[in-house]
């Protein structure tokens, strides 16, 4: 590579860094961040993760009585099952498998949740909701060549490999392909599929695998089980075994779990990704370096099995805070989150750890109390209504030093006038730690300050441990609401 070479890469990547800065600093001058659902487009690790069907697939679309829901037209070089228009609701890539579910741009009243299990198998989840009046979607595959068809499967096949489309939903009936050989594309395979009497939905799942050429019997083995609307999908891959419980797309995020071949829990059972979590190999990282510290059920220090004793305990003993719809930020393994719940809150609890909260959601379940569980950003939350409580222990005296202005923004999407904010965080000068002056700045626009007072953190085992920190009330300004 040459000197000059260099220099107009060097120079070309100072262009682009300077091009997103700008976009941001434009984005706060307005008061605005960017959109929280970004477009498939703005995705990269897509174009990636669907090479192996490139060989095979090119696009899909779906059609609801004579009108196009859904449009993921493919090119000559790369398969296409994600609309480049299509707004990513939730977004997830690890080691293991990519978990995504996009909303059409076409249709408001269809998503779609696409599971890839690295690296070649594809789950294809669809809903589509308020059919038009022949209730019927139309659901097709666009390939490179003929498809043939066998026992409702459709098997694409060239020199070096094949690849297998298989109905899993709805069940009980071999689905009738009917494949048209046209131009451009090379193929067109399309069935039909009818919702249930009575119901206003209608949901397909495929499972797209691509398999050696050889392959004589199915190296994917699958089950499917329906309990009031949430699948279960289970997928034995070269031993290893893939548990999916699957709602609706679009409705609650799911949960995964898997055993190895060993017959060890590979991934203990934890939630599929509520909102769009940091991607791309940096962001990956970050969500490793936070879920590292829970593998193989470790808890860290912060995070014993004990709530924020005294503080939370107190204020909910002398009804600071009473039962109301509450949202806990950077929950971690769970236990204030638990606490609430026991003492009759409805919680709902997000980290971005995935790990964190699969021992959240165990402890739930031996503690016999309901939390939904959410692995998100709370940079880049997810659509909800507004809470009435908020609390964070230890989660804004991070993540303020990442974008402050963020974090202020994510509180303004929770909250409505008269929510209030319940923060516990250390007192220092940096993270993990705030001083008052800094909470004073980052939240008095928004918030006025019920209190602000000095306190104490429980922190190691059994909460031995004590740090000194802040106790903060926050109620969101406006007409005030009886909370």
């Amino acid at each position: 590579m040459t000197t000059r070479t260099r220099t107009n890469r060097r120079a070309a990547r100072r262009q682009c860094v300077g091009a997103i800065l700008g976009v941001l600093i434009l984005c706060l001058a307005a008061g605005e961040l960017p959109a929280k659902t970004p477009a498939a487009a703005e995705f990269p690790e897509l174009v990636t993760h669907f090479k192996p069907f490139d060989p095979y697939v090119c696009g899909n679309s779906i059609s609801m009585g004579g009108t196009v829901a859904f449009d993921s037209a493919g090119s000559k070089k790369a398969c296409s099952l994600i609309g480049a228009e299509s707004r990513i609701l939730t977004f997830e890539e690890n080691t293991r498998f990519l978990c995504l579910t996009a909303q059409s741009s076409k249709s408001h009243k269809f998503v779609r949740r696409v599971i890839l299990i690295k690296p070649s198998i594809l789950i294809v989840d669809d809903v589509a909701v308020d059919l038009p009046a022949d209730r019927t979607l139309r659901w097709q595959l666009s390939s490179r060549n003929v498809p043939t068809c066998a026992d409702g499967q459709l098997v694409f096949a060239d020199a070096n490999g094949k690849l297998v489309c298989s109905t899993l939903w709805p069940a009980g009936k071999v689905p009738s392909w009917t494949v048209a050989k046209q131009a451009k594309p090379v193929a067109q395979s399309r069935i039909e599929i009818k919702p249930a009497q009575g119901d206003k939905a209608v949901r397909c799942l495929h499972v797209l695998s691509v398999r050696a050429k050889q392959d004589k019997g199915d190296p994917v083995k699958t089950t499917i089980n329906n309990k009031a609307g949430v699948l279960t999908l289970t997928l034995a891959v070269k031993g290893d075994t893939y548990r999916l419980e699957l709602p609706r797309p679009g409705t609650d995020a799911g949960t995964v779990e898997v055993t190895s071949a060993d017959g060890k829990v590979a991934i203990p059972r934890r939630p599929l990704p509520g909102g769009v979590l940091p991607h791309g190999p940096e962001g990956m990282k970050l969500i490793e370096r936070w879920d590292r510290k829970y593998l193989k059920g470790r808890r860290p220090p912060w995070n014993n099995d004990l709530p924020a004793a005294p503080v939370l305990q107190e204020a909910v003993t002398k009804k600071a805070i009473k039962p109301c719809r509450t949202i806990v930020l950077g929950c971690g393994s769970g236990a204030n989150a638990i606490y609430l719940a026991k003492k009759g809150f409805d919680v709902t609890a997000i980290d971005v750890a995935p790990s964190a909260l699969g021992i959240a959601m165990a402890d739930a379940k031996k503690a016999g109390v309901k939390v939904r569980w959410v692995l998100a950003d709370v940079l880049r939350l997810p659509d909800s209504k507004p809470y009435d409580l908020i609390f964070d222990r230890g989660c804004y005296h991070n993540v303020r030093y990442v974008n402050a202005t963020a974090f202020v923004a994510s509180l303004k999407q929770l909250t409505r006038p008269g929510t209030r904010c319940f923060v516990l965080s250390c007192n220092k000068d940096k993270a993990p730690g705030i001083r008052e002056k800094t909470m004073r700045d980052d939240f008095s626009e928004l918030f006025d300050f019920e209190w602000l007072r000095k306190a104490k953190i429980h922190v190691g085992k059994n909460g031995k441990h004590k740090i000194d920190a802040w106790s903060l009330m926050l109620r969101r300004k406006g007409k005030n609401d009886e909370i």
